[in-house]
């Protein structure tokens, strides 16, 4: 058995990716171009400088005991001492070097298995839920869909160079188990006058901006899944968004066509393709059955007690009476080398459809038989899982974090540890908690940890005290999956990292002491949110300065200070985002205080100052712009903003009027105050990768000059540059200007140079030297030179791409 078919073609695809692994090392390959190249083969660049990730598909969540072996022996032969399994069914080797990339491939596809389309704009992991074909209550086994699909998909050329990433998802019951509501195509399986069909959604994801699907079809029949998929992939195809990455994804071309449009263009595709015989998937047969190895003997245990709470924990009966799903609760996805055998040494002994991974990122076993409990017990007592501990630890979720990932900002797997250590060290009853979806955690705004849809969920951000950053996370409540929908969690808070453990600890007893059915129902009731501030206003209150207490600005598992750049484009990037966010959050406080009447803290006047000056402060970081005084904010809003043409001149009346200091006039000025407010957000939704703006074309000429205006003054530069410089087409002295800042200016004077021409920039010694140089090659340009001078700063000369 298999649970997909690789194509013909795919020896010599590997060949070729081969060849332009090595065109790359060569140095005939641009760093930039190679990304585009290897990350649709699922090779991503980790953070440990030339280490990989290399993710493997597997569809429907299935492997074999062999693949799995496989697997194994080549995390143990390449990678580290563990390999992963991922929130969207899969698995991941971690740190293996670029020269055994081609190796690891090869060896793959002799077991049926393939890393392309793992990552990229590709046709992604093909989802289905792990129990399909077992649950009891279920429609029906949707996993022949997804198999069939997958290897449908592999063949397909088009499946490989789409605008951005194509996710599909089944769900066996009418309860959305598997984000099939909220991605980017799901199917519901759903019966309609006896026969076999799916509710369809589209347009829904997750990522740093969640949508909640809309339906496409409400109801299509089986045998048209195929015609639906690649519909949609054609439409895409040709409609998607390839300029702006960040509105790329196919939730987006429904907002930007809106529904009867968007539906217009699926259905002209989907009517072509019903008229083409033959294209229905050809669905493999799946049985569910017990296929005991012959000669292999049951056996008894020795600790009666801990095997039936194991059994109570982790034995769920499926609908073939006499057999058992067995829940093998990984730490975050984590599967050692050693443990990775030892699992495909026991399922060996079940047959090839005896392994499913979850979407919760832990291992599940099928079609057991009662008799054998025991082996599985024993065998799985031996191996580092949460097999021993309460329901919930095994349905925490974290990603990968700033460990490895280059998006990440916090280190989510060390947080999570964190989390579970002051739990289980507490006099609370854990085994009362069995939510599902408990808690979720992400490194960043990305959703690779699903916060969205977690009772409790956390993301990653910086917070900041007396200017200092510290590692935190904003807090979301009440994610829910219930019939055709997910509905996504509400973010209500942030808390710093170094308390979070303290904070779940207080969240855990005030729902065992509260009485409530569920820990998501005590969360989403008045007095659980009410708590949740509380308690976040009383850790903010207690958050020390950097002199009392430097480790608590060491993320957990780290000893070095907190910082958001880790020397990655994302990193940079996030340090700018979040920077922006913070204003935009607190504009979005501050009007919702005035608007609705509540009682204010401080008088009106005042807080529509705030609001004003969280407006003109917003987008000044995109400018290369750091202002900590209403004064610079006002005047450099003028200067880059209004007199730029980004933002009309009617508004130099209402800055005067803040420039003044004349609170009380602003009474009057409410609604443009609101007005200005609501244009900067539209300017930051229309920004594009280069930090430019999308303005009308009266303005664009003005903003245009504004963009391409030199960023700063060059400064008197050390001795050792001054002939340097004179070689460069540009010069810019960096020194003194922190990150993420130096990485903004960087881009902004990258922005109006041409492709061949040279920057010469000068950046302190620590973070900037560390972040910017890595952060300008992840944007595609050459470091030509990069040494020490005299003084201690650092020269960096740029090409630009």
């Amino acid at each position: 058995m298999r649970f997909y078919d690789i194509p013909s073609t795919l020896p010599s695809d590997i060949e070729h990716f081969g060849g332009q692994i090595k065109d790359f090392q060569d140095g005939k390959i641009p760093a930039a171009q190679f990304k585009g190249i290897r990350v649709g083969q699922g090779v991503y660049e980790q953070r440990e400088k030339g280490t990989f990730m290399m993710r493997i598909r597997c569809a429907t969540g299935g492997v074999t005991p062999a693949q799995l072996r496989r697997v194994a022996e080549l995390s143990e032969e390449y990678g580290s001492s563990h390999f992963h399994v991922t929130t969207r069914q899969e698995l991941q080797l971690h740190y293996v070097q670029l020269e055994d990339v081609l190796a690891v491939h090869e060896k793959l596809a002799v077991v049926g298995l393939a890393g392309r389309g793992g990552g990229g704009n590709t046709i992604r992991n093909i989802m289905a839920a792990h129990d399909s074909g077992i649950l009891p209550n279920e429609v029906f086994d949707v996993a022949p869909y997804g198999i069939a699909l997958t290897s449908r998909m592999l063949l397909e050329k088009d499946s490989w160079n789409l605008p951005r990433k194509f996710k599909i998802s089944f769900s066996n019951t009418e309860k959305d188990n598997i984000q099939a509501t909220a991605t980017c195509l799901g199917f519901i399986a759903k019966m309609q006058d006896g026969k076999k069909g799916f509710l369809v959604y589209t347009s829904g994801g997750m990522g740093a901006v969640a949508k909640q699907g809309k339906v496409l079809l409400d109801w299509v029949a089986d045998d048209q899944v195929y015609y639906v998929v690649k519909a949609m992939k054609v439409m895409f195809d040709k409609h998607g968004n390839r300029r702006q990455r960040s509105r790329a994804k196919i939730k987006w071309l429904w907002e930007k066509l809106g529904e009867e449009k968007f539906k217009e263009l699926f259905f002209n595709y989907f009517d072509v393709l019903e008229r083409v015989p033959d294209l229905e998937l050809k669905l493999p047969e799946i049985t569910n059955v017990a296929e005991v190895k012959a000669g292999y003997q049951a056996e008894d245990v020795s600790d009666q007690d801990a095997f039936a709470l194991w059994n109570k924990r982790n034995v769920i009966n499926q609908k073939q009476a006499g057999l058992h799903q067995i829940r093998i609760p990984l730490r975050l996805g984590d599967i050692t080398n050693e443990d990775g055998i030892a699992l495909a040494n026991l399922t060996e002994n079940f047959g090839d459809n005896s392994i499913r991974f979850s979407i919760n990122q832990n291992v599940f076993l099928r079609n057991i038989p009662t008799e054998y409990l025991g082996n599985v017990f024993n065998a799985v007592s031996k191996l580092a899982t949460l097999s021993d501990k309460p329901i919930f630890a095994g349905n925490m979720i974290s990603c990968t974090g700033a460990s490895t990932c280059t998006l990440g900002v916090g280190l989510s797997r060390g947080l999570t540890d964190a989390i579970q250590e002051k739990l289980f060290a507490s006099d609370l009853d854990l085994d009362q908690v069995i939510d599902q979806n408990l808690i979720h955690i992400s490194g960043c705004p990305n959703s690779c940890g699903n916060h969205q849809r977690a009772d409790l969920g956390f993301f990653g951000r910086a917070g900041k005290k007396d200017g200092v950053r510290f590692p935190a996370y904003n807090i979301l409540i009440g994610g829910k999956e219930h019939s055709n929908v997910i509905e996504m969690a509400e973010k209500v808070d942030y808390i710093s990292s170094k308390q979070l453990p303290d904070f779940a600890l207080d969240l855990f007893r005030y729902y065992q002491e509260s009485g409530a059915e569920t820990f998501r129902s005590c969360l989403r009731s008045e007095a659980g949110r009410a708590f949740i501030s509380e308690r976040c206003k009383s850790y903010a209150d207690q958050i020390p300065s950097i002199q009392d207490d430097p480790t608590f600005y060491q993320d957990w598992g780290s000893t070095e200070q907190f910082s958001i750049l880790k020397g990655q484009k994302a990193e940079c990037s996030a340090g700018l985002f979040d920077m922006i966010g913070i204003d935009f959050e607190m504009i979005k406080t501050l009007r919702k205080q005035l608007e609705s009447g509540e009682a204010l803290s401080n008088p009106k006047e005042q807080v529509l100052a705030q609001v004003l000056h969280h407006a003109a402060h917003s987008l000044l970081v995109t400018r290369g712009i750091e202002s900590n005084s209403p004064a610079k904010t006002y005047e450099m809003f003028q200067q880059h903003f209004i007199r730029a043409g980004l933002i009309p001149k009617s508004f130099q009346a209402l800055i005067s009027l803040a420039q003044a200091e004349d609170d009380q006039a602003l009474l009057s000025q409410e609604a443009l105050i609101y007005e200005l407010a609501d244009q900067m957000k539209e300017l930051y939704d229309g920004m594009d990768d280069t930090l430019q703006f999308k303005v009308s074309a009266s303005q664009s000429a003005t903003a245009q000059v504004e963009a391409k205006a030199p960023v700063a003054e060059s400064k008197a530069a050390p001795l050792e540059t001054i002939e340097q410089a004179a070689e460069t087409d540009v010069f810019k002295d960096f020194k003194g200007v922190s990150c993420p800042m130096n990485f903004v200016k960087t881009k902004l004077a990258l922005a109006p140079m041409v492709a061949g021409q040279t920057l010469a920039i000068l950046l302190d010694d620590g973070a900037p030297i560390e972040n910017v140089p890595n952060s300008v090659k992840l944007e595609g340009h050459t470091i030509l030179e990069q040494k020490q001078l005299t003084d201690g700063s650092w020269s960096v000369v740029i090409q630009k791409s």
